[in-house]
């Protein structure tokens, strides 16, 4: 059976049952126009298409793991932003308990995300253009580094210090926002 011959029958034919022949059954449709498919015809077609009879006319497409895998560290980037960005939030009372805060240290924290987005944005995105891979290994240690900073707590005791290193942190974590949102 060719590929240009698809099944078409009539009520009749489904009741007649097998006893007509095949070339009754299968009646002859003419191919799918498209004005593209003239071009490709005229100009020839940029997209390279497999030979297959299933996928006649189909753009060549190859699957490669190591993109799943760097797709799937970009989501973890991304989730980890998060998560650093909304750590404060929603313990801000046991935080102002805890460490001492005042009702408005809990609201920087999350201000300095939207502050930073908005004097990044240009240089990021031109950071971008440039090279995808460069930001995104910049982006992922601006992340860390503020993660780790946050941590000094367990090496010195000073409240300043670590108020300041949360900020710090805040900071960080907001410009890198730019190209994890």
């Amino acid at each position: 059976m060719s590929s240009d011959k698809l099944p078409i029958l009539s009520e009749e034919q489904v009741t007649a049952g097998e006893d007509d022949p095949d070339t009754v059954k299968f009646q002859e449709l003419p191919p799918p126009y498209s004005e593209k498919d003239e071009l490709d015809k005229e100009l020839g077609s940029p997209v390279p298409k497999q030979d297959s009879v299933e996928s006649a006319n189909l753009p060549l497409l190859m699957v490669y793991t190591r993109r799943w895998y760097i797709l799937g560290l970009f989501c973890l980037l991304a989730c980890h932003q998060c998560i650093v960005w909304n750590t404060w939030g929603p313990i801000e009372s046991g935080v102002q308990f805890a460490y001492n805060w005042s009702n408005s240290t809990v609201p920087m924290m999350a201000n300095w995300g939207a502050i930073m987005f908005c004097i990044s944005v240009v240089p990021l995105s031109k950071l971008v253009e440039y090279d995808v891979r460069t930001t995104v290994l910049l982006v992922s240690g601006m992340i860390a580094l503020g993660t780790v900073l946050r941590c000094c707590r367990l090496v010195t005791h000073n409240p300043t210090v670590f108020l300041v290193s949360c900020h710090i942190c805040a900071i960080l974590n907001g410009m890198s926002g730019v190209t994890i949102m």
